[in-house]
Parts: structure tokens; C-alpha cells; sequence
């Protein structure tokens, strides 16, 4: 055990037992502005910090079937040892993120309120390595977590024309897919399925935001974008149900995307989930999207909205969904600010004619809470986890 965090494996029990596992899915968890903590607290703060931590991740792995070891400096480990599959890896990022993420100790009576981010390898080969570079690239982008990819590392540093050739190969070895997952109403019947973009192959599972940033960053959205249209048609050519597609409010503002989009969803039952910014509002914002839904024939939802504020920036019923963030959801079952918050949205949603999405529900009680709040449509792995197939 480790001299200063008595309750958890020591680093060197970590290099013994990888020797031994046969498939090791490794996370990597990281303290954000740990230092800080020493500054301002002094050195007993940051190992009361460590050891709480320890003390959670301990009782994580032992729920969930897995091994914690601490790390070097502020950093801890996660391994489980099982065949990949992509539900149960999606499953444990978000209920740790969710575990671990603003959370609030209390030493001598000072609140300190943590964040992390997680590094995150699906390999067995330099595991801990990689999910170092993981965790390296949590932090250059600013993400919760990201998953080791070899792709998404080269990414970031190859020239425009190489990154071009990189994403088109991934298009043309079919490593970029999409995965459905249901929007349901309270009687659990589907109301439509969002289409997830996922980076698959060798058993890597990577952030599509991260993913989707570079390709913009580097000119290559446009090909990919009509690569994830081409998947989704394929998927529904033979059903009736509805699909939603991502997208971003510069989207909008181009206009031979604008034109790709309403092709794409001539004939088709679309709705266009787009994320806005909720500070520095666009002027004419309603106008745009009114414009674009005229023009696509779509229905439109705005996605991760966190203040009633910014709904009243829309009028002449031009959305039809709202999906409330997740961490609101999230938090509304501990804190009365948050449900308050909750009902709030509601009513907006409700004056601008659009229907209220709870998203996040990944457990029972983030469900009954949800609906006891007022919500009638939820989606998250309680809900249903992603698929890559529509059924029959």
C-alpha cells in the first residue's frame, strides 16, 4: 500500500497485476488545478484531498468490478479487466465523470470543490503510456476525458494535407459510424433517435467532439459530414423513424452546407440538433434557424441549453425541441437551485411551443426524479444505450 494513501493498491502493485491481466481497460484520473489546492490550503489539504478521493474510487471499483491504484503526483487508476464493449465502456466514463466531476469536500471546515479528467486506454500493449497521452490531450482541448487514439494524436500534429488523407482514410476503412440512441417519452415509447458519431476501429472509442473540432479546424468537416449522411441513409432506408444529426450554429451560416442539409433531409423525417452559443447570443439567431428549417424541411432542437434566459430569444415557434443539459439534470436530485432551475426551463420551453428534453437519465432515480420535476421526454443509457442498428 502506499505510505500516504493507505486504503488504496500502490503504484507498484499497479505494474505487477498489468503483467497479468488479459484485457485491461485502463482510466486514468486526474486532479484539475491540484497545486492550487496546496497553495491556498497548505500540504495536510491536498493529502485529505487524496486520500477522499482514493477513498471514493476504492468503493467505485469495488461496485464496479474493478482495481484502483494511486499513481505518481495527483493522479489514480482504474482498471477492468474484460473483452471490450463499447455500452459498458460509455457506461463507466459517464457514471465517473459524473461521480467525480464538482465535487466538494470539506476540510476544517473550508468547501473545496474538485474537478478531474480522465485519460483513458482500451489497449494492453503500453497501457499506462497511452492513456498518459489520453490524459495530456484532455487537457490540451479542455475535455472531461479522451480515449487514446493514435488517430486523434497525429491529428493534432500533422500538416493540413496529411490530416485530410487521415480523415479520408477513415472514411474509406469505414472507421468513422454512427450509433442511434433513443429519445423516449414517459411511456417509454421512441420518439425519435440521435445519431452519434463514433470513431471505431482496433477497439478505440473516441470523443466525437474532439473529432469533429479538428475537422473544422483543418477543412475536412465538409467530407466528413456528408460521410456520416451517407451511413445514416443507409441505416433508414428501409424504416420510417425519425433521426436526429448534429450540427453547429456556423453550420448555418454556410451556405453550401446549408444546401448539403436540406438535400440530405429532402424526404426524410430529420430533426437537426443544433448547439449554440448561449453567451455572446448571435443577433438575428431566430431568423437564421427559421430560415434554415423553412429551407430543410426539418424539425430543429437545440442541444446542451442551460439558461431560461437564452430561450427567450426564440419566438414564432420556430423549435421544436429543447434538450436541457445534463449536469442540471444531473444535479437537480441534491440541490434546490438546480430543480428550481429545472422547472424554470420548463416554462420556457412551454411559452416558445418546444418540448422539454431531460437528458443524462442514467439511473433510476435521475429518471423518477425527471419526471416528478415535469418532464415527459428523457434519453440517456438508462433510457437505452446507443445501437448501431435501428430494429425492424
Amino acid at each position: 500500500m502506499d505510505k500516504c494513501i493507505s486504503n488504496i493498491k500502490s503504484f507498484q502493485n499497479f505494474k505487477e497485476d498489468i503483467e497479468i491481466f488479459k484485457h485491461p481497460k485502463l482510466f486514468l484520473v486526474d486532479i484539475k488545478s491540484f497545486e492550487a489546492i496546496g497553495y491556498q490550503y497548505g500540504d495536510r489539504a491536498s493529502l485529505f484531498i487524496k486520500q477522499s478521493l482514493s477513498a471514493i474510487l476504492c468503493e467505485y471499483a469495488k461496485t464496479n468490478d474493478m482495481q484502483a491504484y494511486n499513481a505518481k503526483g495527483d493522479n489514480f487508476i482504474l482498471v477492468k479487466n474484460v473483452h471490450f464493449d463499447l455500452s459498458q465502456m460509455e457506461k463507466i466514463i459517464f457514471s465517473l465523470t459524473d461521480k467525480l466531476n464538482e465535487k466538494t469536500f470539506y476540510f476544517e471546515n473550508n468547501p473545496i470543490t474538485i474537478s478531474v479528467r480522465i485519460g483513458i486506454c482500451f489497449d494492453h500493449t503500453n497501457a499506462f503510456e497511452k492513456a498518459q497521452k489520453a490524459l495530456e490531450l484532455a487537457k490540451v482541448e479542455d475535455l472531461p476525458f479522451a480515449t487514446y487514439s493514435e488517430f486523434a494524436i497525429r491529428l493534432l500534429d500533422e500538416n493540413e494535407d496529411k490530416i485530410e488523407h487521415m480523415i479520408k482514410d477513415a472514411i474509406s476503412n469505414k472507421h468513422i459510424v454512427p450509433l442511434f440512441q433513443p429519445v423516449k417519452n414517459k411511456d417509454l415509447q421512441i420518439i425519435y433517435y440521435e445519431s452519434l458519431v463514433r470513431l471505431k476501429g482496433n477497439q478505440i472509442l473516441q470523443s466525437p467532439k474532439l473529432f469533429l473540432k479538428i475537422a473544422r479546424e483543418r477543412n475536412c468537416y465538409d467530407i466528413l459530414l456528408e460521410n456520416i449522411c451517407e451511413n445514416i441513409i443507409k441505416t433508414i432506408s428501409n424504416n420510417e423513424e425519425t433521426i436526429s444529426l448534429n450540427i453547429s450554429y456556423e453550420d448555418l451560416l454556410v451556405e453550401k452546407r446549408v444546401d448539403f442539409l436540406s438535400s440530405f433531409s429532402k424526404g426524410r423525417k430529420i430533426i437537426f440538433e443544433i448547439l449554440c452559443p448561449q453567451e455572446n447570443i448571435p443577433e438575428n439567431i431566430c431568423h437564421t434557424i427559421q430560415e434554415f428549417k423553412k429551407k430543410a424541411g426539418a424539425q430543429i432542437a437545440l442541444d446542451n441549453v442551460e439558461e431560461p434566459q437564452f430561450l427567450k430569444n426564440f419566438d414564432g415557434f420556430c423549435i421544436d425541441y429543447v434538450k436541457i443539459h445534463g449536469d442540471i439534470i444531473r444535479d437537480a436530485q441534491e440541490e434546490p437551485q438546480k430543480y428550481e432551475l429545472c422547472k424554470t426551463l420548463l416554462k420556457n420551453c412551454n411559452d416558445i411551443g418546444a418540448k422539454a428534453i431531460a437528458t443524462h437519465i442514467n439511473s433510476q432515480n435521475t429518471y423518477d426524479n425527471a419526471k416528478n420535476i415535469g418532464f415527459e421526454l428523457f434519453q440517456g443509457f438508462f433510457i437505452q444505450t446507443p445501437s448501431p442498428r435501428l430494429p425492424i
